[in-house]
């Protein structure tokens, strides 16, 4: 179809038309010569282009009636009515479409590799975020515990002897925060 007139066009040629049909009444111009009888006489005639009395566009309801159509028939997965690259042979048409869903289910296969790949990825890296932040929490708890704990008096003589014998940085640290392990603290907390 051409490009469709405004509307004033159509109710212009649908007044012709009812013109037309009021002049040529009497004309037997709409019935075909093999009802009138005259297939003799008029063999050797050319038939003549007659004038259209119709609107070659279409209306809106035409329209709306071949649009609902189609959507009925893919509603019941009928296949798409388009040309195919001018293939008329069915086994072609088949063989080209099958090749190109093919690669359609590969690229779909493909991205869906990808977003579960990148998924999984984001999850790897949100468990290492978890595990660095328990690791943080722990140090923060265990360094809140020495700044908790009461320093060691040293009233006999036999603890200065061991911190003497045993003069570590190891050993410093465990006497300076009350001589308890560094864990006690972190594990009453979680449990």
């Amino acid at each position: 179809y051409e490009d469709e007139p405004v509307e004033a066009d159509i109710e212009e040629a649908v007044e012709e038309d009812v013109e037309n049909n009021n002049n040529n009444n009497n004309n037997n111009e709409d019935i075909p010569d093999s009802l009138l009888g005259d297939d003799g006489e008029k063999e050797g005639q050319k038939t003549v282009q007659k004038d259209r009395k119709t609107s070659k566009y279409m209306t809106k309801y035409e329209r709306a009636r071949i649009l609902g159509t189609r959507a009925l028939q893919i509603s019941m997965n009928a296949p798409v009515m388009v040309e195919f690259e001018g293939e008329t042979d069915l086994l072609e048409f088949l063989s080209e479409y099958m090749d190109n869903a093919e690669n359609e289910q590969e690229l779909l296969n493909k991205t869906v590799h990808s977003i579960f790949s990148d998924f999984m990825t984001k999850v790897t890296k949100f468990d290492e975020m978890v595990s660095v932040s328990n690791k943080f929490l722990v140090g923060f708890h265990q360094h809140l515990e020495f700044f908790r704990r009461l320093s060691l008096k040293k009233t006999s003589k036999l603890i200065d002897n061991i911190i003497k014998a045993n003069e570590t940085e190891r050993m410093k640290a465990y006497l300076q925060s009350g001589c308890r392990n560094v864990h006690d603290g972190v594990q009453s907390i979680s449990k």
